[in-house]
């Protein structure tokens, strides 16, 4: 069974950190946590904990739901 992914209402791109939304865009660009955390020179324990903090603030779990969000507020470019 395929799941759709769903951006969060209403959350603006300013309810994440510059660095949240940095890793929410390399999240929507399909990297992996120990991918993001050898780009920006942090753990991946670190990157990992970035990422509860985004999903928290976003009110999601699944990864691509942080994707999704990433695309719309135009952090990733949607794909072609």
């Amino acid at each position: 069974m395929s799941r759709l992914w769903r951006a969060p209402a209403n959350v603006s791109p300013t309810a994440l950190s510059p660095r949240q939304r940095e890793i929410a865009a390399l999240i929507a660009a399909g990297r992996t946590n120990v991918d993001i955390a050898r780009e920006l020179a942090l753990t991946p324990a670190t990157v990992g904990l970035y990422v509860q903090h985004i999903r928290w603030r976003l009110g999601v779990r699944p990864r691509g739901d942080i994707a999704a969000w990433a695309v719309q507020q135009g952090l990733y470019p949607r794909p072609a």
